[in-house]
């Protein structure tokens, strides 16, 4: 909790990874944490973060459902006529591009932080980060910008 890190054990393909988190998350975990303890749940340091009642982690279609009713509580959905709602993976999209569109805004060296989204998101290889980086109008706009100041001769 000092070092703000969570370690992500056995994920998808089996890997393991670090996942640093900002002050409000630790905020958030910390009361969470309590909750726990308060509940007489596991507090030692090696046990699951989020776990069902028999202390076990959660099956893919228990966080699906759990997903699905946090949307529907807060009146999460889509209403442009697609198929699906909003899913949880979904939330790697939003973030990988927000991520993008954060460092152009902020004047970033954007290829040289890419490989670095890479290994937050848990991908060997650039190419599999690339999935995620969906165009949107915020992203073109902010890479034409840098663009045109590069072809006027400015810095990028």
């Amino acid at each position: 909790m000092d070092n703000q890190v969570i370690t992500v054990q056995q994920s998808k393909f089996y890997k393991s990874r670090l996942v640093p988190f900002n002050q409000q998350v630790k905020k958030f975990l910390n009361k969470f944490l309590q909750w726990r303890k308060d509940h007489r749940q596991p507090k030692h340091a090696e046990s699951l973060l989020f776990m069902d009642q028999h202390g076990e982690s959660f099956n893919a279609s228990t966080l699906r459902n759990i997903f699905q009713r946090i949307r529907d509580n807060t009146g999460i959905k889509r209403n442009d006529g697609a198929y699906f709602q909003p899913r949880l993976h979904d939330l790697r999209h939003t973030f990988a591009v927000n991520r993008l569109l954060s460092w152009y805004r902020e004047n970033k060296d954007v290829q040289q932080l890419l490989p670095l989204l890479s290994v937050y998101m848990g991908h060997t290889y650039l190419a599999h980060t690339s999935v995620y980086l969906s165009m949107t109008d915020d992203l073109l706009q902010e890479a034409n910008a840098r663009f045109e100041k590069y072809f006027k001769g400015g810095k990028s």
